[in-house]
């Protein structure tokens, strides 16, 4: 085994067994061979501190391990824990969802109820704002919540099925809805100075839902640029059929979950 071994160490554990206490190397009867359980001769030998070293990541993932592809940090908990480690990241991404869930209660709901939305939306982007400025000028990717039956029956307390209102549906036939939650992206961007927030359309299921919900963004001055793009998240099989028809104008890339 010791030949094994790099020659310091070997040297290193050569010299400690040969300094060991006299008693130690007496030898057992030739028929029975027996070590006494004295402590191991490993543990004489006083390793260099420069041996051992905790890796401590200064950079991101993907520089430090030479990946090919940008890794992004799932920032939605907006928690100290998560958002300090965004350094070791090259971008963040924000599910939606999880912000509507922590605040109990759904935007189109307060329709009626101006105030309360002002509120529920200044809050919104307040949670968002903070979770991007958290990584510099980072890209981070804001998604807009997919709510389906699952969340309404958390929420609401209704136990029934929707016929698939959720994801982009929701946001087409209650615009109410993605108007709440551009709304506070925007306040985030301008308002609070969190320039780099990108926008993802979440659970699309046809070209047209696209269409449609960008024609609900542009009511609030909505415009592609190269600090605000948006992209189409790909999740149902359905809908790979239909980028082939989608217009490379429509969007700037996909997000496949």
């Amino acid at each position: 085994v010791l030949d094994k071994l790099p020659p310091e160490l070997r040297a290193k554990i050569e010299e400690a067994a040969a300094h060991a206490p006299e008693e130690a190397k007496q030898a057992q009867p030739e028929e029975v061979v027996k070590e006494e359980p004295k402590k191991s001769v490993l543990s004489e030998v006083e390793f260099e501190k420069s041996e051992v070293q905790e890796i401590v990541v200064t950079k991101p993932i993907s520089e430090t391990y030479g990946l090919n592809t940008p890794v992004y940090l799932d920032i939605s908990a907006v928690d100290t824990g998560t958002l300090t480690n965004g350094s070791n990241f090259d971008g963040g991404f924000i599910d939606g969802t999880q912000m509507v869930m922590r605040h109990k209660i759904l935007p189109e709901s307060l329709t009626d109820n101006p105030e309360d939305l002002k509120k529920l939306v200044e809050a919104y982007a307040l949670e968002i704002s903070t979770a991007a400025k958290a990584l510099g000028s980072k890209p981070v990717y804001y998604s807009f919540s997919d709510i389906g039956d699952k969340q309404r029956e958390q929420l609401l307390g209704e136990v029934k099925n929707t016929g698939g209102l959720d994801g982009s549906e929701r946001f087409v036939r209650k615009p109410q809805a993605l108007i709440a939650e551009m709304t506070a992206v925007k306040r985030a961007k301008t308002g609070y100075g969190a320039g780099n927030i990108h926008i993802v359309l979440p659970k699309l299921r046809t070209e047209l839902e696209i269409v449609e919900m960008k024609k609900i963004m542009n009511t609030l001055n909505f415009r592609r640029t190269a600090t605000t793009k948006l992209y189409a998240e790909v999740s149902t099989p359905s809908f790979l059929y239909e980028l082939e028809h989608t217009e490379a104008s429509d969007i700037d890339g996909i997000i496949i979950n």
